[in-house]
């Protein structure tokens, strides 16, 4: 004759109860709001070193402004390169930076 199987009995598969109070998402920053026609931002052309090198303009030590809807955000000595079109154009930009107040380190 056969052994008689064990008595298997399933466990239970009750869910926890969840409600929506014990499930709380991490709060997230809320993203700041750009102006919707406004600018982005600025660089301060004063205290601003900027040095030519064919069609690119690097420009150092700056002090960077972004504008947001309800404040501005000012970041110290940043760093920005940039592309032209043309090697007079670029040479164009940097003549007005200079009259702005940026220093230029190929006069040096």
């Amino acid at each position: 004759s056969m052994p008689s199987m064990p008595s298997m009995s399933m466990p239970s598969l009750s869910m926890p109860s969840l409600s929506l109070s014990s499930l709380k998402m991490p709060s997230m920053p809320k993203k700041k709001e750009r102006l919707e026609d406004g600018p982005y931002g600025r660089i301060q052309m004063h205290g601003c070193k900027i040095k030519q090198n064919g069609k690119k303009l690097k420009l150092t030590g700056c002090t960077q402004s972004k504008i947001y809807k309800d404040s501005v955000e000012n970041n110290e000595n940043v760093n920005f390169n940039l592309e032209c079109e043309t090697e007079e154009e670029a040479y164009s930009w940097k003549v007005s930076m200079v009259y702005g107040g940026a220093e230029d380190l190929d006069k040096k």
